[in-house]
C-alpha cells in the first residue's frame, strides 16, 4: 500500500464523489478507484459503498477519522524529511541507523 492512497481516501471522504476526488488527487478515475480497492484489500474491509453519491461504510468512517487526526503529523513528517534531505541527513545532529547484525 502506498501512503498516497490514504491521502486520496481522505479526499474521497470529504468529496463523496470518485470523479471529483480523483481530479483533486491528480489521478484518473480508474486509477483512483483501483487505489481505493487496494486500500480495501489491505484492511480487509469495504470502505466505500459505491453509490451516487458515494457513501463511506462504518470502516470507511473510522479510517477517515484516523486520517483526519493524522494529517498534521504527516505534514510535520514530510517537512522534517525535506529538511533532512537537504544535506542527505549527514549534517549536525543527523540521525544514523545502527548497523544490521548478521545471522549466526
Amino acid at each position: 500500500m502506498d501512503i498516497a492512497y490514504l491521502e486520496e481516501f481522505e479526499v474521497l471522504a470529504r468529496e463523496l464523489n470518485f470523479g471529483r476526488a480523483a481530479h483533486k488527487s491528480y489521478v484518473s478515475r480508474t486509477t483512483f478507484s483501483r487505489h481505493v480497492r487496494e486500500l480495501e484489500d489491505f484492511f480487509g474491509v469495504e470502505l466505500v459503498a459505491r453509490s451516487r453519491p458515494a457513501q463511506l461504510t462504518g470502516a470507511g468512517e473510522i479510517l477517515a477519522l484516523y486520517l483526519q487526526g493524522a494529517a498534521p503529523g504527516f505534514e510535520q513528517l514530510k517537512k522534517a524529511m525535506r529538511e533532512v534531505s537537504v544535506d542527505g541527513g549527514r549534517g549536525p545532529g543527523a540521525l544514523t541507523a545502527p548497523a544490521r547484525q548478521g545471522y549466526a
